[in-house]
């Protein structure tokens, strides 16, 4: 955790194994092994009690996140006095990683700087959500050049707790990916209305096929049926000739 001193200093404290982490706010006594680098200084190996009265309130200052990474010439260079320092954001949020099953990490574009925000406890906004953030500045030292050269990277921001992280504005529901989703459902209507369109067509042209088949063998065989009798009723006229010639009128009226 970061302690701030009664002269405004800012020290990283790492606890002793065991230890607890004191609630943000809360006037203690630290103990421990003195560290320091070329940025930072730090007690390892501490152990901490609490301390009768109230800290003084720390109140979040607002910024623009380029400060952090740039000097008033806007030349790069990241400022070690913000280390520990209680800075306060306003940015969209582009992604939500959760690490752990209470550690969320949330990239925030402000600023046009891309900020990660490391948060525990807190319900995490959907990305596309614009939020404020306030937390203790984080500051990042790489030492890959040598021992002797470190630098300062880059900055994060640790938020105390869920009332650190305010959503200002949800994201809109028309999403590009959204759009894309109901572009491609609507394709895909398309797509089967022609393949239904053009099923439907070959289903009915079997059809008609089928039923011009019946009708000419339907028509055939009534034919052939009529014409049979025909000759029949020609054959019993002929056999009955010399029968009365009322049976004769009937044959050929049949």
């Amino acid at each position: 955790f970061f302690l701030r001193t009664s002269d405004a200093r800012r020290v990283r404290v790492y606890l002793a194994d065991g230890q607890d982490l004191p609630e943000p706010g809360t006037r203690v006594a630290v103990v421990g092994f003195v560290r320091s680098s070329v940025f930072f200084a730090r007690m390892t190996g501490a152990l901490w009690r609490p301390e009768p009265g109230a800290a003084a309130a720390d109140v979040p200052e607002a910024v623009d996140a380029r400060r952090l990474l740039a000097d008033a010439e806007n030349r790069r260079k990241i400022q070690p006095s913000f280390d520990g320092r209680l800075v306060r954001l306003t940015g969209r949020v582009t992604d939500v990683v959760r690490e752990t099953d209470a550690r969320i990490r949330l990239a925030l574009e402000a600023d046009g700087v891309t900020v990660s925000l490391f948060a525990a406890g807190v319900e995490p906004p959907p990305a596309g959500a614009v939020v404020t953030a306030t937390g203790a500045c984080l500051l990042t030292e790489d030492s890959s050049a040598g021992r002797g050269f470190p630098r300062l990277s880059g900055f994060s921001v640790v938020l105390r707790g869920p009332q650190d992280l305010a959503v200002v504005r949800l994201p809109p529901w028309w999403t590009v990916r959204r759009l894309l989703v109901v572009v491609g459902v609507l394709l895909l209507l398309v797509v089967a209305a022609v393949v239904w369109n053009v099923v439907q067509r070959k289903a009915a042209a079997l059809r008609i096929d089928e039923r011009m088949r019946l009708a000419v063998e339907l028509r055939d065989s009534i034919v052939q049926d009529f014409t049979g009798i025909g000759l029949q009723l020609e054959a019993v006229e002929k056999a009955h000739a010399a029968a009365s010639p009322q049976t004769g009128r009937l044959i050929a009226t049949a």
